[in-house]
């Protein structure tokens, strides 16, 4: 399909009250200049894969990186040990105790990860598997699928690779597949792949530690060096070096009263030179995990900020966009709230406004547990010390539990104690000057 630029601007309607191209897609892979009818998956972008011809398993290679996997478990956790509900809007009333039960039975846990694969590999497919109950399909199993089993089409559909069709894949049925996916465009379906940024930081690094393991090899064991008589004539001397070359292994040695041995380390006032290369490869090193710490956790704080100001630093950092777990818990979310429509398409027709996913901040959390703490504690429950450290966390020599009235008691006097309190609360404010020394002429 062909188009003349010169039709395509917005008119007057025409005669059936319609604007044309408003509805239509103008600028497409099929009609660009980059794209012609291609030939199967649409490739991906990623350039990595682009300039060195690997395929994406090489990402998974990454995370046997050290640096790398802390950063990765670090990011995760944000959103892993973070709280969550789900909320019902109005019309949803029939919708909650099915879904609660439903929510109760699955690994939430494992799912939530399997989810959180998407910023790192670009994008991330979990398989659903149904299972009629009472009447109703819940779903019973939800697993992560391999990203190589999956492409793109031109149309950016998702579509599995089948021994069948193993060139551009097989389009894929409804309310089977969660598919989420890290900042995805047009151009690129793919989404964007974190461990991408790792790839190259990953690999001088490597090479560093293979030349500073032949630089530890060479000169992080002692240098032997034997002084003898400069008359020694050349077999002796050969003698000396072969008798040296063992002590490496034995660590002793047979030598007469006029010769001597000395042992030089690597690192001594003797040989700063070797001792300087040891910081330019650890340097090389640090400057590395820096780049995957960036890339990943998006700072590095203590990685690069120097000597002097590390909380100034930890404070801006905090400040600018927060963490990348708030990412997270969108790219989460949107995958929750898409099985949840899913589930309510299949069993409960006609419900336009549908469960949605969200997670509770840290101050919210605490609040709502305070909350409920007090509705306990006014119906008699007694809370140990040992929770409010747990739960609050808070340090056991930081604060004592005082003894509170239960609800109903009455004093000796015949007052409820909270009546008591009030009573002396209203005193205090209507005699500001009781306990003051009263002024008088002076005697």
């Amino acid at each position: 399909m062909s188009f003349n630029l010169e039709t395509i601007k917005i008119r007057e309607p025409d005669a059936k009250g319609s604007l044309p191209f408003l509805d239509a897609e103008v600028a497409n892979r099929q009609t660009s200049m980059d794209w012609g009818d291609f030939w199967g998956a649409l490739p991906d972008p990623d350039p990595v894969l682009r300039k060195t011809g690997l395929d994406w398993t090489v990402f998974e290679e990454l995370l046997v990186d050290a640096h790398v996997f802390a950063c990765y478990q670090s990011r995760k956790a944000g959103v892993l040990n973070s709280e969550w509900r789900i909320n019902y809007p109005k019309g949803t009333e029939k919708v909650a105790k099915f879904l609660d039960d439903v929510v109760r039975n699955l690994d939430i846990e494992s799912i939530v990860s399997q989810v959180l694969e998407a910023p790192f590999s670009g994008f991330s497919v979990s398989e659903v598997i149904w299972k009629l109950i009472g009447g109703k399909w819940a779903p019973v199993c939800i697993d992560q699928k391999p990203n190589r089993w999956f492409v793109f089409d031109k149309e950016n559909r998702l579509r599995y690779l089948t021994r069948g069709n193993m060139d551009e894949g097989e389009l894929l049925p409804e309310y089977k597949f969660l598919l989420a996916r890290n900042f995805p465009t047009y151009d690129n379906p793919y989404g964007v792949r974190t461990l991408t940024r790792c790839f190259w930081p990953v690999t001088f690094k490597k090479g560093g530690f293979k030349y500073w393991s032949i630089f530890m090899e060479r000169f992080g064991i002692p240098w032997l060096i034997a002084k003898v008589p400069p008359a020694t004539p050349k077999e002796k001397r050969d003698e000396i070096l072969s008798m040296l070359a063992a002590m490496v292994q034995s660590a002793v040695a047979v030598i007469n009263d006029n010769e001597s041995i000395d042992s030089l380390v690597a690192g001594s006032k003797s040989s700063s030179s070797q001792s300087g290369s040891i910081a330019v490869f650890q340097g090389m090193v640090n400057a590395a995990n820096g780049e995957i710490s960036k890339a990943i956790l998006t700072q590095t704080l203590t990685t690069e900020i120097g000597d002097k100001g590390a909380y100034a630093a930890s404070q801006s950092h905090l400040s600018v966009g927060h963490d990348p777990c708030s990412m997270e818990k969108k790219i989460v979310r949107s995958a929750f709230n898409q099985l949840f429509r899913w589930i309510c398409e299949l069993n409960f027709a006609g419900i336009e406004v549908f469960p949605t996913m969200s997670f509770i901040e840290e101050d919210d959390a605490k609040e709502e547990l305070a909350r409920r703490d007090s509705q306990l504690r006014s119906q008699g429950v007694k809370l140990k010390k040992s929770y409010y450290v747990r739960a609050y966390n808070l340090r056991d020599d930081e604060f004592d539990l005082e003894e509170t009235a239960k609800p109903g008691t009455v004093s000796p006097d015949g007052r409820n104690p909270d009546e008591k309190d009030k009573d002396q609360r209203l005193t205090e404010h209507t005699d500001p000057d009781k306990g003051k020394k009263k002024e008088g002429p002076e005697k």
